[in-house]
C-alpha cells in the first residue's frame, strides 16, 4: 500500500508541477531583458502581429533573442515574459499533498471494536 501512495504522489507532483509555474511579464525595455534574462530561460514572446512564441533561450544578443532554432530581433517583440517558479503556488501543493498522503496513510485503523462477552 504505501508503494502505491508513493507512486501515486510522484505521479501527482510530476502533473501538477507547470501548475507552480507563471508567466512573468519583463516590462518593455530591451536593456532590461538583457540584465534580466540567462540562457537556459524559458519565455514567451509576443510579437508585433499577435502570435506568441515559447521557447528556450539559447542567447541574449545585443538586438535579439534566440533560441530553440529561432531568432526574434527585439524590434519585433511586443511583450515578454519569462516562465518561472511561483513560491505560494509550490508552497500549497506541497502542504496540501504532504497532507493528503498523512491522510491516506493514518487512515486505516478501525480493527474490531470487539464485545465484552466471551
Amino acid at each position: 500500500m504505501k508503494h502505491w501512495l508513493r507512486t501515486m504522489v510522484m505521479g501527482l507532483l510530476t502533473c501538477l508541477s507547470s501548475a507552480c509555474m507563471v508567466l512573468a511579464p519583463l516590462g518593455s525595455d530591451p536593456a532590461q531583458w538583457q540584465a534580466q534574462l540567462k540562457p537556459g530561460d524559458t519565455v514567451q514572446v509576443t510579437l508585433r502581429d499577435g502570435s506568441q512564441k515559447e521557447f528556450k533561450l539559447g542567447a541574449i544578443e545585443s538586438d535579439a533573442l534566440s533560441g530553440s532554432g529561432q531568432r526574434f530581433a527585439f524590434a519585433d517583440i511586443s511583450q515578454l515574459a519569462r516562465k518561472q517558479m511561483d513560491g505560494t503556488r509550490t508552497t500549497l501543493l506541497v502542504v496540501g499533498l504532504v497532507a493528503a498522503a498523512a491522510a491516506a496513510s493514518s487512515g486505516g485503523g478501525g480493527g474490531s471494536g470487539g464485545g465484552g462477552d466471551y
